[in-house]
């Protein structure tokens, strides 16, 4: 089944917190990581950020960027059981997670998808980006890549306990986050191309 993509809204901002809630409440920043002083909260070029009294540093936050894998074969889609973390345990998601700081995102997603399903991957397409608020102190900026199987047995690994193919259109398990569920649906649908992603060094 193929729509066309101008007939299909499009959704890529996902949230699962009150963003309009008071700012501000992250204990990650209550001390000034130059002079180590309590920071406050003020509100600095419009937003609410933290800033230290002592020294008027101030702490910019910012998105992580990240990576999610949507792996095809035989028209199913390969989805995994979250083990641990901080969040969505026993829910079930794509392959994914953050871009170290050594690493491009294609190398991020290919180990990624090593890591958690035990297979070598080869990456078709970018399919999407979203931006995912999962909590106060998590916002995620993340780039969605097809990919289909290149070698290996599927064998779940890193935070994830169970590995299961799923037809692309259903049922799924519950899933761990809404922005995996309009990823698959999307795809499905369209069957969208994608943009090409730059190959392996000559």
């Amino acid at each position: 089944m193929k729509t066309s993509n101008q007939a299909l809204p499009v959704k890529q901002i996902f949230s699962s917190y009150d963003r309009d809630s008071k700012a501000g409440d992250s204990a990650k920043n209550k001390f000034c990581s130059q002079c180590g002083s309590p920071s406050c909260v003020a509100t600095h070029e419009q937003t609410i950020r933290f800033v230290c009294p002592s020294c008027g540093h101030i702490t910019f936050r910012n998105p992580l960027p990240g990576v999610s894998v949507l792996i095809e074969d035989h028209g199913k889609v390969l989805l995994g059981r979250r083990a641990k973390g901080s969040f969505a345990c026993g829910k079930w998601c794509l392959p994914c997670g953050f871009v170290e700081y050594h690493e491009d995102m294609l190398c991020a997603a290919k180990r990624e998808a090593l890591e958690e399903t035990g297979l070598i991957v080869d990456l078709h397409s970018i399919i999407q980006v979203t931006n995912n608020f999962h909590g106060p102190d998590l916002h995620a900026i993340v780039v969605v890549f097809y990919a289909g199987v290149k070698s290996g047995v599927p064998t779940p690994g890193d935070d994830i306990d169970k590995l299961d193919w799923y037809p692309m259109n259903g049922p799924f398990p519950p899933l761990a986050f809404e922005a995996d569920k309009e990823i698959i649906s999307r795809y499905f649908l369209t069957r969208i191309a994608g943009l090409p992603v730059e190959g392996p060094p000559s």
